[in-house]
């Protein structure tokens, strides 16, 4: 009778370790995968993570990205639903404006050009650091 106990015992144990690796295994594939993704942006700033895992939110879970990115879930969730700033709202009527430029002219304009006929839309100053 106590070896019976002793091997069913054991066989939960062997039964429960086995249960946690093929946890482990599938938590390390699925990092593993999200790595081969984000390869590029590993080393890049905030935002372009940021915008990867906004990329990948359907393939992935949002806290493992923000792990594994070094990112905090909360400061994704902020960028997520901030509003655009005014500057980036002034880039995107100005990068249709060259686009429409660049395509009038039969996407042959540079920027040398571009610029030259781009003279009436409003300067933009720099970004302070």
């Amino acid at each position: 009778m106590q070896k019976q106990n002793i091997k069913v015992n054991q066989k939960n144990k062997i039964q429960t370790e086995l249960k946690q690796l093929r946890k482990e295994l599938t938590k390390v594939k699925l990092e593993k995968s999200i790595l081969q993704k984000c390869a590029g942006c590993l080393q890049a700033g905030t935002q372009i993570k940021f915008e990867f895992i906004n990329r990948h939110i359907s393939c992935f879970p949002i806290k493992d990205m923000c792990r594994i990115l070094d990112v905090s879930t909360s400061g994704y969730y902020k960028w997520r639903n901030r509003k655009p700033s005014k500057r980036d709202q002034q880039n995107l009527v100005l990068l249709e404006e060259i686009k429409k430029i660049h395509h009038r002219n039969k996407n042959r304009y540079g920027s040398p050009r571009i610029a030259k006929e781009n003279l009436k839309l409003p300067v933009f100053m720099p970004r302070k650091s």
